[in-house]
Parts: structure tokens; C-alpha cells; sequence
């Protein structure tokens, strides 16, 4: 498998389209269409398990930027708060095993979806911009893997 961008975004207009009532319904929601998106990206031919502590993480993050709705700044700095705690040392097996190394692009998330979100957007718009932002950060991500020791793999 691989990371799926086009579905990603597919997943999020639905969700915006049909947005939760408060804002730790739309975080679970988020999070769960995210930890689906990560799920099938690959490590050379390993794979990723995400940690429970992990996702939570995301969700703490998400429900600070959501609150009263996705807005600007807030929401673009959870988000990418969040992929840092989303990917800090998750289990990685397979041919090789290890773990995830956070994305280095999680801080430059910050300016596109500052701009998106600055102003209320149809639900395909946001779906774009956030299934944009989150893919190229997401693909910055890496896992520190063996054998041979000291390997580092970008996720596919």
C-alpha cells in the first residue's frame, strides 16, 4: 500500500460537509480519517502500528484548534502540534523494524493552513488545503530502522 492523498481528501470533504456538533466529536473524526491516511504508507516493505498514547495525542491537539471551529492559526498550529505527537516513535515491522522519526515538515503546515482557514471555505476547498498540507508533511516523516543499524527510511 501507500499513502493515498485523493482519498484523504475525499474522507475530509465528507467529514466537513457533515461536520460534528462540538469540537471532540470533529477531533476523533479527524483523527480517525488521519490514523487511516498513515496507515498505509510504508517503510521500504515495513509498516507502521500507531501507538494509542499517540493518537491521543492528536486528539488533544486537534480539540485546541477546533475550538469553536477550524480557524487560522489555532487550527494550523494543532495540526501540526499534533503530527509530531502523532508520529513520535511508533512501532515500525516488517523486513525491517524500528521506529517513526515526527515529520520535519509538520512546521511548515503552519502558513498554507493559517491562509485556508483564515475565513469560512466550502467543504471541498478545506478538504483540499488540509489533505495537501497534511500529505507533504506527512511524507517527511521517516522511521529509523534495522537491520542494517542506522538505516532511515522516508514513508511511501
Amino acid at each position: 500500500m501507500a499513502l493515498d492523498p485523493i482519498s484523504l481528501e475525499s474522507e475530509l470533504r465528507d467529514m466537513f460537509a457533515d461536520a460534528a456538533d462540538d469540537a471532540a466529536a470533529a477531533a476523533q473524526q479527524m483523527a480517525d480519517l488521519y490514523e487511516a491516511y498513515a496507515l498505509d504508507g510504508m517503510f521500504g516493505a515495513s509498516t507502521v502500528s500507531v501507538l494509542p498514547v499517540n493518537k491521543a495525542a492528536l486528539v488533544a491537539a486537534l480539540v485546541t484548534g477546533l475550538a469553536p471551529a477550524p480557524a487560522g492559526v489555532a487550527f494550523a498550529t494543532a495540526w501540526s502540534n499534533g503530527l509530531l505527537a502523532f508520529w513520535a516513535a511508533n512501532p515500525v515491522a516488517g523486513a525491517q523494524a524500528g521506529v517513526t522519526v515526527p515529520p520535519t515538515g509538520a512546521a511548515a503546515m503552519l502558513a498554507p493552513l493559517t491562509a485556508a482557514f483564515a475565513a469560512p471555505q466550502s467543504a471541498s476547498s478545506a478538504a483540499a488545503a488540509l489533505a495537501t498540507a497534511l500529505d507533504t508533511a506527512t511524507k517527511t516523516t521517516t522511521a529509523s530502522v534495522a537491520p542494517p543499524p542506522g538505516t532511515v527510511l522516508p514513508i511511501l
